[in-house]
């Protein structure tokens, strides 16, 4: 019936179908090394555990992998000798060094190819292709611009020249860009390569694929799929890049997909000699663990990683606890969880291709808490195939709490939120919102759901938010008339380069209130912008008519007794909004906003304040070893690294 150390089970499947039907207290213990998932394992209610004696799968002897890579053999790398593709490249140093891998025919489709993904795709694109890895390092596609990208209205080279006539969309529906460079006038074909960046304004992210290039590179026709915005906004393409170029495999470590051929190119590195031992695929397209309706599960102990879809998914989920995992090197989700009293603790997300972790649960109608919480977790390095609007926690529902986690080196949001009553407390939030511009290290637009209230954020530490070269996100960041929020009693440092730049920003909201918060190097704490066009329009007020007194919101509208006096209020200017008892500390970063606050788009005397306080140095701050500041009677900040996780 049970496997043993000296003659363990085949598999966790296999493990879980002898389990079930038994009533004792079950669990089943992996091994130390890498346990192959080509298919995701799957766990339903038949295997759930009964209160206070769940069913228990943890890894042992702390090396535990749950994987779905494809490892390829050294043995399967070859030389290019092709005379066409070395035609291609333009370097005789690099042809010498470019390999290839083919892939047989049955496994061709399985390599995948690039599809539109930001967020003019309407969610399609998620999955990526087979992104190759060396080891635990991700490899890039082949580009141009290696670094960095080609900015609109530069006046060097390469430069976009885009505005009235020079960026248009063509009869068939895709759209020209011009640009002064030459250079993808050498590139032979346009099969498979995309653009990618922020295509239509600053803050919409997409790729799209090219699909004609014109003999002399100057002209670039695109598929309109992968662009946003209209007016002034499609008139400049702040920044973007082509990725999967053939001819553009000029620097170590890039590679290029042909999907059509299943050929795998890559330039390695020229140091690393036993590079191909270590060469792997992300191959899964499925994910690793997945539990539907499950009940009185507990995860602990190993690690997820490997495939082009999610991690881990749990749907309909009851009491299922998640301790000590890490999820990584995912080309979706990390950890997509959805039901009641789900536990996250200890838990590593990093490396995803999309948001790090989706939390969703609770009752929108009788406003019934989920139970769910997220604590002492960390999430870094997420979004790196989806980084606009993909946020390393998502909180859908009611209720959720995130107590002491660590959000470092994100692209775009760390939290993004859509519901009720959550409490985000006690964390740190560091290096966030690195890629897009006018968006929020926390971040909820909610205007058209004004019943959707109650959120608590407090305690926790921002830093470095934004980008230091261009005016920056800001770390809290409530859009479109969000409302009902608290924030209070945070450390924000370093937030902002310039009098465009916002600590945080409420645009048109109401019931928002800023207290106790302590602003240390802020140019601009705090800015408040009424939006009258948005917030006083006869259509939005007909649509909260009809939201605010239909059934699903009778609840909201006890619980939340200002929503009573929500058609008597002034919705076009509210005056409901608070920014007061901070304290603001300017030693080495000038205050630019006189008070403290920026007001803008409609009357200051709106905006309610009392007893903020402006000093020009930092008295009584210091900082740790880890830049944090101390500062007293406020708790100290717990120790943030991957040991404590």
């Amino acid at each position: 019936m049970q496997g043993t150390r000296e003659k363990p089970l085949a598999s966790l499947d296999e493990a879980l179908s002898r389990l079930r039907g038994t009533h004792e207290e079950r669990e089943i213990v992996l091994l130390s090394g890498t346990h192959l998932v080509r298919k995701a394992v799957q766990l339903s209610a038949r295997d759930s555990g009964l209160p206070g004696r769940p069913l228990r799968i943890r890894g042992e002897g702390g090396n535990v992998v749950l994987s779905g890579y494809l490892s390829l053999p050294a043995a399967g790398w070859r030389k290019v000798t092709d005379s066409e593709d070395l035609q291609r490249i333009k370097s005789s140093r690099v042809g010498d060094r470019l390999r290839q891998f083919r892939f047989h025919d049955v496994d061709r489709p399985k390599l995948g190819a690039l599809s539109h993904r930001g967020v003019a795709a309407d969610g399609g694109g998620k999955k990526p292709p087979a992104m190759l890895y060396l080891a635990d390092k991700r490899m890039s596609l082949a580009r141009w611009p290696n670094v960095g990208f080609i900015r609109g209205f530069d006046l060097g080279e390469p430069a976009v020249v885009v505005g009235s006539g020079e960026h248009r969309r063509s009869s068939a529906g895709e759209s020209i860009v011009r640009i002064k460079s030459r250079r993808p006038g050498g590139w032979k074909n346009s099969v498979d390569i995309w653009l990618s960046g922020a295509l239509g304004n600053d803050k919409e992210w997409g790729s799209t694929r090219v699909e004609k290039i014109s003999d002399d590179g100057h002209e670039i026709e695109v598929n309109s799929a992968g662009l946003r915005g209209e007016g002034s906004e499609r008139e400049h393409l702040p920044e973007f890049f082509f990725e999967n170029v053939f001819e553009e495999l000029d620097e170590p470590n890039e590679y290029f997909i042909d999907a059509s051929r299943g050929l795998l190119y890559f330039l390695p590195p020229p140091n690393n000699p036993d590079w191909a031992s270590t060469a792997r695929l992300l191959w899964s397209e499925e994910p690793i663990l997945r539990i539907n309706g499950g009940r009185y599960i507990e995860l602990s102990g190993f690690r997820v990683e490997g495939t082009r879809a999610d991690g881990i998914v749990v749907n309909d989920g009851l009491d299922v606890a998640i301790k000590g995992l890490t999820v990584r090197q995912c080309g979706g989700d990390g950890v997509v969880l959805s039901g009641r009293d789900i536990r996250v603790k200890g838990v590593i997300a990093e490396d995803i291709g999309g948001r790090g972790m989706v939390l969703s649960g609770g009752d929108p109608v009788s406003l019934k808490s989920s139970g769910n919480m997220v604590i002492g977790s960390k999430f870094v390095g997420t979004g790196w195939w989806n980084p606009s609007w993909h946020s390393a926690i998502e909180l859908v529902g009611v209720g959720h709490q995130v107590r002491d986690c660590v959000f470092s080196d994100l692209p775009d949001m760390a939290v993004q939120f859509r519901g009720n009553d959550f409490l985000i407390e006690g964390c740190w939030f560091h290096r966030v919102c690195r890629a897009p511009q006018k968006m929020g290290a926390i971040y909820a637009r909610l205007g058209n759901h004004p019943h959707m209230r109650g959120t608590v954020i407090r305690g926790n530490l921002f830093q470095n938010i934004g980008r230091r070269d261009q005016e920056p996100g800001a770390a809290i960041c409530l859009a479109d008339g969000t409302m009902g929020v608290r924030i209070s009693d945070n450390v924000f440092h370093r937030v902002g380069s310039g009098k465009a730049s916002r600590t945080i920003l409420i645009d048109g909201g109401a019931h928002v209130t800023v207290e106790n918060n302590t602003f240390i190097d802020c140019p601009v704490p705090f800015g408040l912008q009424f939006t009258p066009l948005v917030t006083g329009s006869s259509e939005r007020m007909d649509a909260w008519r009809n939201l605010l007194t239909s059934d699903s919101t009778r609840k909201h509208r006890v619980r939340y007794r200002a929503l009573a006096e929500f058609f008597k209020e002034d919705r076009e200017f509210p005056d409901t909004n608070s920014f007061s008892g901070n304290r603001i500390a300017n030693g080495r970063m000038e205050l630019l906003a006189g008070n403290g606050y920026i007001v803008s788009g409609g009357p200051e005397e709106k905006l309610n304040t009392s007893g903020n306080v402006i000093e020009g140095a930092l008295r009584g701050i210091s900082f740790d070893s880890g830049g944090r500041p101390i500062i007293p009677g406020r708790r100290p900040w717990r120790p943030m690294t991957a040991s404590n996780h």
